[in-house]
């Protein structure tokens, strides 16, 4: 590794995600989607039921091709993960998600657990997810959602959120409910196939639907990327979570997993899962939009001084995401809409417009 990079570092810290282009060959890109493909022609139909929201949830242990083992060891993801500055992560655990052609919207959610831990509200991740899409995503097909900043402050989406994955929110059949709606604050994340999605597990975030006529398949893996310095009961859960080694993998595709997993002998029980302490009494709004004249102004700043801000580090360089508050009619929250009992009047005060006009995908996916 030449040298950290800063921009992406900073993106995540401050924003809790950042993209990595052309992560993938169009070899292991071919590997991925025929062997994504079998599982998914095989799902049964009480499966599809149960995960109508997400489209499917196969974790690896359940994969027979070798070509999952080896992209969890990817060279070119632990790579990335050095790069900003994590060198000692683990891998825990990978599932295949897929959502088919015209299906709802995934619903807001975040993945940490260990919110009683005073160090889970730092800006370092304590666990990230690195997501790998096998075909190109925009708002039709359903690309990544998600809530800048929401790892690290207080949103009023904490306060109404179900339990994280309950199968209530699986099957997707309250669509009306806060966690398949539309925020004033999100954004999306197209993204090419190939590309590498970094995000701390602790973020907001959810997709749109799938409204075309192709599969849209990520394949989403957890690692620790500083597995030291979690606290001991976080590891010791850590351990507790690792999935187990699919059964058809060559021993060596088995070591070469293994030895990424994390390791803990210590006396702490395992930290129980919990979901984000609500706090309406203290809320801690995101900071206003900057318009490019104050940017400019902190560029220069900072470059007065020698030492450029994370902000200007985190926005130049990369390719950016757009807020798009356009939403299906389905999901808009208004002050004239009627909230039923898994809605708040926070919810239901947003007014989000609706556009026409959606972006089209690129002609060049593959499914």
């Amino acid at each position: 590794m030449d040298r950290v990079d800063t921009a992406r570092r900073c993106q995540l810290l401050q924003d809790g995600y950042c993209l990595v282009p052309g992560v993938l060959d169009a070899g292991l890109l071919g590997r991925l989607r025929a062997a994504t493909d079998l599982m998914l022609d095989a799902q049964t139909e009480e499966h599809k039921a149960r995960n109508r929201s997400q489209g499917s949830m196969f974790p690896f242990k359940d994969t027979t091709d070798a070509v999952f083992a080896k992209l969890i060891a990817l060279p070119a993801a632990l790579e990335a993960l050095a790069r900003l500055d994590f060198t000692e992560a683990t891998y825990t655990d990978g599932y295949l998600i897929s959502k088919p052609p015209h299906s709802p919207q995934l619903f807001w959610h975040y993945d940490w657990f260990a919110w009683a831990e005073p160090e889970m509200f730092a800006a370092a991740p304590p666990q990230v997810f690195l997501m790998y899409y096998l075909t190109d995503t925009c708002r039709e097909n359903g690309c990544l959602r998600v809530i800048p900043g929401s790892h690290t402050r207080y949103n009023p989406l904490h306060d109404v959120l179900a339990e994280p994955h309950s199968e209530v929110l699986g099957r997707a059949e309250r669509l009306d409910r806060a966690e398949f709606g539309c925020r004033p604050d999100e954004v999306d994340v197209p993204v090419r196939a190939g590309d590498l999605v970094i995000g701390d597990a602790r973020v907001l975030h959810a997709s749109h639907p799938n409204a075309s006529e192709r599969r849209r398949t990520v394949l989403t893996l957890w690692y620790q990327p500083d597995y030291p310095a979690l606290p001991e009961r976080v590891k010791a859960q850590m351990v507790a979570k690792t999935q187990p080694l699919a059964e058809k993998w060559s021993a060596e595709d088995k070591a070469l997993v293994r030895a990424l997993h994390p390791f803990y002998d210590g006396p702490a029980q395992p930290h129980p899962r919990m979901q984000r302490p609500k706090q309406s009494s203290e809320p801690n709004p995101p900071p206003a939009p900057r318009d490019s004249a104050s940017l400019r102004r902190d560029a220069h700043s900072s470059s007065a001084s020698g030492i450029p801000s994370c902000r200007t580090l985190a926005t130049s360089g990369l390719r950016s995401t757009t807020n798009r508050r356009n939403c299906s009619r389905e999901t808009i929250f208004s002050e004239t809409s009627e909230p039923d009992s898994h809605t708040t009047s926070t919810t239901a005060s947003y007014s989000v417009s609706i556009v026409s006009r959606v972006r089209s995908c690129r002609t060049t996916n593959t499914s």
